[in-house]
């Protein structure tokens, strides 16, 4: 684990060690968003997974599909889907706000 660095694609930094309704996740200095798009999650204990940003059918809504990984304290955070909202990005990095739980995909 550790801070990632050097990653092809985009980064999303998460507001916290882990996802939950209503964090964050920041994608400084992104370009739209292809779709789908292999991201990297970095959590803000600099521990990461691999993940992938796709749009929800039908819904202006986005679905991030996060790999398992483990925490920086440890714990093991099984592989989960999210939905997202992508905030207005304004002057800013674009950012999306963590919307719901989704069931994790069969691969």
């Amino acid at each position: 684990m550790g801070q990632t660095t050097d990653v092809d694609g985009v980064l999303l930094h998460a507001s916290h060690s882990h996802l939950f309704r209503g964090a964050r996740l920041r994608a400084p200095g992104a370009a739209p968003f292809a779709d789908p798009a292999d991201v990297r999650v970095v959590f803000s204990d600099f521990s990461d997974a691999g993940a992938e940003l796709r749009r929800a059918e039908g819904t202006p809504a986005w679905i991030l599909s996060v790999a398992a990984y483990r925490t920086a304290a440890g714990t093991e955070i099984p592989a989960s889907a999210w939905e997202l909202e992508l905030m207005a990005p304004g002057a800013g990095a674009p950012e999306f706000k963590v919307l719901a739980r989704r069931p994790a995909p069969v691969r």
